[in-house]
């Protein structure tokens, strides 16, 4: 839509992940340089983008070739300078390199949307090695519970991978606690599947679809009341959002999102009533939200 783009800002990994096959066909990691990515971001906002979307393959990882320290701190602190520009979003943040200083900045400035999305993949340790990502459920946990002391009301999402080589039941149940913990506001899960020239391909301990599937199935079951719990807990409360048009749902509901919902992948605000004025898409209005629902909320314009 006119008034959201996505602004590439790297290509390429260096990571070894063993079930992923980026590196092999997208190549090394190599970085945009920052005044073209602020050139484009001008442009965008002069044709009237107001939420710009920051993606890559590692997207914390930005500037490191180019001999940046903490690369995505600095591209962040010139974007947000870019004038009409409402929301800056970056998505795909490898767990590891999540540094202290871009929490901070998150909390500090008022156009970087207060929003983290993490893709974890696991929360069992001996999983994690096996996927060569490092880290653990405690670390992960202590990671969020420090994104949340300086970001109380940030949105958090990540994903999984069920059904990878050797996880067990146990380390399955390692992300249904991890989970229930962090009490993350969306969830995506991925099934294993064996993919030619990686990794994984060659391990043992292949676990069997249908357990990958009930898996997968737990998870979202899971998700899905922690979903409703929290989102129960907006009812009442005012929230901007952005305006997106008719709902998929119905035609008599518009729809929009908090800063706190990425756009095509999280839930919206469905809204039901517009008051006596007229609305526009792409503009940004407060919303009292009356209802909830399982991952979406419902309210009306004020």
């Amino acid at each position: 839509p006119s008034y959201m783009a996505y602004l590439k800002i790297s290509e390429g990994c260096d990571h070894v992940c063993t079930f992923c096959a980026i590196p092999g066909f997208r190549g090394r990691f190599r970085s945009r340089q920052a005044t073209d990515l602020v050139a484009e971001a001008h442009r965008l906002a002069d044709q009237g983008v107001r939420e710009i979307v920051l993606v890559s393959q590692d997207t914390m990882a930005y500037g490191k070739d180019l001999g940046m320290p903490d690369g995505i701190t600095t591209l962040l602190r010139q974007l947000v300078r870019v004038e009409d520009l409402k929301w800056v979003r970056f998505l795909y943040c490898y767990p590891n390199t999540v540094t202290e200083s871009l929490v901070r900045l998150v909390s500090e400035e008022e156009r970087l949307c207060k929003y983290f999305d993490i893709p974890y993949q696991h929360a069992s340790k001996s999983v994690l090695d096996r996927m060569r990502r490092g880290g653990s459920r405690d670390v992960y946990e202590r990671q969020i519970e420090n994104i949340r002391k300086w970001n109380p009301d940030a949105g958090l999402r990540t994903s999984f991978i069920t059904g990878f080589p050797g996880e067990s039941e146990d380390d399955f149940k390692e992300i249904l606690t991890f989970m229930r913990n962090a009490a993350f506001d969306n969830v995506g899960v991925f099934l294993y599947s064996d993919e030619e020239g990686t990794g994984a391909f060659d391990l043992d301990g292949k676990v069997a679809r249908r357990t990958a599937v009930r898996r997968r199935n737990q998870v979202m079951k899971t998700q899905a009341g922690i979903s409703k719990k929290k989102l129960r807990k907006m009812v009442g409360r005012r929230v901007e959002v952005l305006l997106e048009g008719a709902s998929d749902e119905s035609e008599l509901l518009l729809k929009g999102r908090m800063e706190t919902q990425a756009p095509d992948i999280d839930g919206h605000v469905l809204i039901n009533d517009t008051g006596e004025q007229p609305v526009r898409n792409g503009e940004f209005y407060q919303v009292e939200i009356t209802e909830s629902l399982e991952y979406d909320l419902i309210g009306r314009i004020v």
